[in-house]
């Protein structure tokens, strides 16, 4: 018997959250999403942006499992947080790491992510028969890591070489 983990609790939601980007236009119809154009994050398009994004998604995993204490939470609801928090990022217009700066935010920076919170809402209904409610402990949780920074670009080989060439004892 073969336990379902975190990576497979993560790659079913990302894998769920693609096929709802899919279906957008049947949760929208009554939000201000559908007067606007905005762009679909996916994780598995043929695309750069997807790349990145699926890519920052499983680095803020590896990030979340390093951590031991990430065992008294549920996988699967860690999963689905850290889906709020970098889509709360992307499409609900608010950047975490300008909160410590700035302190609040503004009123169209709220009722933005108020509307992206009634979508994530659906989302976690409709796939997963859940509410937003039942996360807020472990986003509390998965929201310490927001502020890092991943590099995306693959490192230079000749670079790293001659950095190690360098290296002195």
């Amino acid at each position: 018997m073969n336990f379902i983990t975190i990576a497979d609790w993560s790659n079913l939601i990302t894998l769920k959250w693609d096929s709802f980007m899919n279906d957008i236009h049947k949760f929208i119809t009554d939000l201000a999403y559908s007067q606007t154009q905005f762009s679909k994050p996916y994780f598995r398009k043929n695309n750069t942006s997807s790349y990145n994004l699926i890519r920052a998604f499983f680095q803020y995993l590896d990030m979340i499992v390093l951590d031991y204490y990430y065992l008294e939470f549920t996988e699967k609801l860690l999963g689905l947080s850290l889906l709020y928090i970098l889509m709360s990022n992307i499409m609900g217009n608010l950047d975490f790491r300008l909160l410590k700066e700035k302190l609040c935010f503004t009123i169209d920076e709220i009722n933005r992510n108020i509307e992206f919170n009634v979508l994530f809402e659906r989302f976690l209904f409709y796939y997963w028969e859940l509410r937003l409610e039942f996360l807020f402990e472990h986003i509390f949780y998965v929201s310490f890591l927001i502020d890092s920074q991943f590099s995306i670009n693959p490192p230079k080989l000749n670079q790293n070489i001659e950095d190690h060439e360098n290296v002195q004892f």
